[in-house]
């Protein structure tokens, strides 16, 4: 099998830009086909094999979906010249002939990795830390019948099939001559090298057969990129590649696999909405999208992924509006939004609660049915739970159920307020090893109110005033829902604006 050697003389670690930096005084490479292999000069005529790691950083455990790598170098066996330059020195690439190219040379371009005309993948540097590879193809799109739908899903056009990002380290060696090291999810056997040479430059596996376009010429790709982004980014989870870490003033910093810093600043916070990173600094609220571009949608106050996480609703000094990947405006009634139905369920089973009447307390009676493709309704357990912190005398009635909590609305002495009870842990989520016995309540809202509602939140009514869980009190004349209930628009008094469900923050216009 023919091999691509690198040869590296007098190497260390060391920094450049703020990437993670692997320093090299000189480089030979044997390009031929298959795999990159790295060696270090010990004396004349013998090389010292050595290989490329990536260990885990610090504080991060294996299994976890965000992990830090710093790369490195470990050695291997000793090899002769001869070896390095069999068969033939016609593919060996010395120093000389690669050129000096700094990372702006790259930045802001995209080359062709493959392109026929049903598919296509280019490579371009998004950020100066961050590759990134975007796989298209040229067809319909998939449409899920009702719930998430386009206009243009009959239109055959170049779509977004699947996007990676990659982190950033260099091989520097001197005389601002540079190889770029991309590495991926796949950590090692995603890794690969982006070398300059006078002629051409290379984009390179260092693993083989990682990828079938990963051994190529890069050809300058002048075309802009698809305005269609709206599906599908298959596979593509920001928080996978991105991770918020506090700082030492309490802000908080983006880093992405290598460690490196990739927004313009730290923030107050810093949320990860699978195709969106939403920034806020004080009052201000910055939000990137996938390509780690900031969008321009105005003074933004506040921003919530809907239809799946590929529409963000945003309620900025016009109000709320909705915007697609790439910060263009689209209009909710273009497509249609999933919402879930049914009862709840865990694992493989649905799961049903009836409240019964005791006679010291409510209990709750949790039914289990298998679910799946051609399976009987039959029940598969049934437990009974005590609810401490009721009453015979009380009124209770199930608001909403999510997996952890149940929430019951309770009436006593003709006014309402809001229980949550914590529904016991099932381990694992394909078991149903459940045992009867007692909730704890957690009280939300004390029964003080004359009425407590659900409208996406919990709303809760007192002398012709409302308000929204967790507020403690009710103070607004009209709280009215908005689509997808992240925000409410809100009367009180003579003044009018939007209430954040999510922070119960006021923005008054």
């Amino acid at each position: 099998m023919k091999k691509l050697y690198i040869l590296l003389l007098l190497c260390s670690l060391g920094q450049a830009w703020g990437q993670k930096s692997l320093s090299c005084d000189e480089v030979l490479i044997n390009r031929t086909k298959g795999t990159v292999s790295f060696y270090t000069q010990k004396k004349e005529g013998t090389y010292k094999e050595v290989s490329l790691r990536f260990p885990m950083a610090e504080g991060y455990k294996r299994g976890e979906i965000f992990k830090a790598f710093t790369p490195t170098w470990k050695e291997k066996e000793s090899v002769s010249h001869d070896a390095i330059y069999s068969p033939t020195e016609d593919n060996v690439i010395r120093l000389e002939d690669i050129r000096p190219a700094s990372l702006e040379e790259f930045l802001g371009k995209k080359y062709y990795l493959y392109k026929n005309e049903e598919e296509a993948a280019f490579f371009s540097f998004i950020s100066p830390y961050t590759a990134q590879i975007t796989k298209l193809k040229y067809r319909k799109s998939w449409p899920l019948g009702e719930y998430v739908s386009y206009p243009d899903d009959s239109e055959k056009k170049w779509r977004i099939e699947e996007i990676q990002h990659y982190a950033l380290f260099v091989l520097d060696m001197g005389h601002q001559k540079k190889i770029y090291g991309l590495i991926g999810m796949g950590l090692a056997k995603d890794v690969h090298l982006l070398v300059p040479l006078k002629d051409q430059t290379l984009f390179l596996n260092y693993y083989p057969y990682s990828h079938r376009f990963f051994s190529t010429s890069l050809e300058e790709n002048p075309e802009n990129r698809p305005a269609d982004l709206r599906n599908n980014f298959l596979h593509f989870y920001l928080h996978a590649y991105y991770h918020a870490i506090p700082c030492e003033d309490g802000k908080k910093m983006l880093i992405n696999r290598l460690g490196d810093a990739v927004l313009e600043k730290n923030y107050d916070s810093i949320r990860i909405e699978r195709h969106f990173i939403i920034a806020k600094d004080g009052k201000q609220t910055d939000i990137y999208n996938a390509f780690l571009e900031k969008l321009n949608l105005g003074d933004a106050k506040g921003a919530y992924p809907v239809h799946g996480n590929d529409i963000l609703q945003v309620l900025n000094e016009k109000g709320i509006h909705y915007y697609n990947p790439i910060g263009e405006e689209v209009s909710p009634n273009d497509f249609h939004s999933y919402v879930p139905c049914g009862n709840p369920s865990i694992g493989k089973y649905e799961i049903e609660y009836k409240l019964l009447k005791g006679k010291n307390c409510f209990s709750l009676e949790e039914t289990l049915y298998p679910i799946g493709y051609n399976v009987k309704r039959e029940v598969k357990k049934k437990t009974t739970y005590y609810l401490k912190g009721t009453l015979p005398s009380d009124k209770l009635s199930i608001l909403d159920t999510h997996e952890g909590s149940l929430y019951i609305k309770v009436e006593r002495n003709q006014k309402e307020g809001l229980y949550e009870y914590k529904i016991p842990n099932i381990g694992d989520r394909w078991t149903i090893e459940r045992s009867g016995g007692n909730y704890d309540v957690h009280e939300l809202i004390a029964p003080i109110f004359d009425e407590i509602g659900e409208n996406n939140y919990f709303l809760f009514y007192k002398k012709g005033k409302v308000g929204l869980y967790p507020q403690k009190e009710a103070s607004y004349d009209k709280l009215i829902y908005e689509r997808y209930g992240n925000f409410y628009r809100f009367k009180k008094g003579k003044k009018e604006g939007y209430l954040d469900a999510h922070t119960v923050e006021e923005f008054y216009e």
